[in-house]
């Protein structure tokens, strides 16, 4: 960690902001001439936390919240952008919980965000498929890479 900063930590009325810059070393999957960059680097979701098939009883989050996490790479001028994820918006009826993944690419710099929301505290037994198949989306999404090629 380069440099890390906390925003808005006596504040009971505004959001809590970290930010952080990194310098990762030894995150690259080089396959042939191709390097693959997962872009969640830390906080990628990785396992879901809905395992069984049927849930009788709520799954309750206590509040609605929202998670932002951007990320930007500048990539080398001796290696080429091949492949980025493409940005999604998956939601849950009535808006219940949305996940929005945007990529933005400007020349050699690639910008990611990711914004989960919990907008409702409490899903009931019958909506918990749905809930389910919803972590399943972000986790498959989360886990596509950058794809780079040296020019």
């Amino acid at each position: 960690i380069n440099e890390s900063v906390i925003d808005n930590i006596d504040s009971i009325y505004l959001s809590t902001e970290e930010h952080y810059k990194i310098t990762v070393n030894n995150q690259l999957n080089i396959i042939g001439d191709e390097i693959y960059i997962l872009p969640f680097l830390y906080n990628q979701m990785k396992e879901n936390p809905f395992k069984m098939e049927v849930r009788e009883y709520p799954v309750e989050y206590g509040y609605a919240s929202e998670k932002i996490i951007t990320s930007v790479y500048n990539i080398p001028e001796n290696y080429e952008i091949t492949a980025v994820p493409l940005t999604v918006r998956y939601a849950l009826p009535a808006n219940a919980a949305t996940y929005v993944y945007q990529v933005t690419r400007n020349g050699n710099k690639v910008s990611i965000t990711s914004t989960f929301s919990i907008n409702k505290p409490l899903f009931l037994p019958p909506e918990y498929k749905g809930l389910k198949e919803f972590y399943n989306r972000i986790i498959k999404k989360q886990a596509e890479p950058i794809i780079l090629k040296r020019k």
